[in-house]
């Protein structure tokens, strides 16, 4: 009998035992996961910049001006999203955004700040031989609440 409670003692405390070293171990690796993933928010800012650039582009190859409307800053920027897909309409603004990840935009300065530069313009000659150039610019600001468009730049 003595000795079927020492057993029985002795397996209550291996499993209590175990069950703490395993609880620690999960929590080791909670800790490591967090640890990681906080250094990898610290070191992208916490924000996907280039998926918002994705998600931008795809709202403008939709025509969807309510997908674009996250975009805008909330004091705006002069046009609409409904003006804005239409100046985006362009076959040759389309074929650039397509062709243009975002760490391929340019870096650029708007107001004094930093800002993303996304460029596509055409040029053509008609009979006389005069020579016409079109160009649409976009400017975007990276932000604690994501990538803002805060410019836009139409030329010809």
């Amino acid at each position: 009998m003595k000795r079927s409670v020492l057993t029985l003692t002795g397996a209550i405390l291996l499993f209590a035992c175990s069950s703490a070293d395993v609880e620690e171990n999960a929590n080791d690796s909670a800790t490591e996961v967090a640890t990681n993933e906080s250094v990898e928010e610290t070191q992208q800012g916490g924000y996907n910049y280039d998926l918002e650039w994705e998600a931008f582009k795809e709202a403008i190859y939709a025509k969807n001006a309510e997908d674009l409307k996250i975009f805008f800053p909330e004091e705006g920027i002069g046009i609409d999203a409904e003006t804005l897909l239409s100046m985006c309409s362009e076959d040759y603004v389309i074929e650039e955004m397509k062709k243009t990840p975002y760490d391929k935009l340019g870096d650029s300065e708007y107001n004094g700040n930093y800002a993303k530069e996304f460029g596509a313009s055409v040029s053509y000659t008609d009979e006389d031989d005069n020579t016409y150039e079109s160009g649409l610019y976009l400017y975007f600001e990276e932000g604690l609440n994501g990538l803002k468009l805060v410019n836009v730049l139409a030329a010809g």
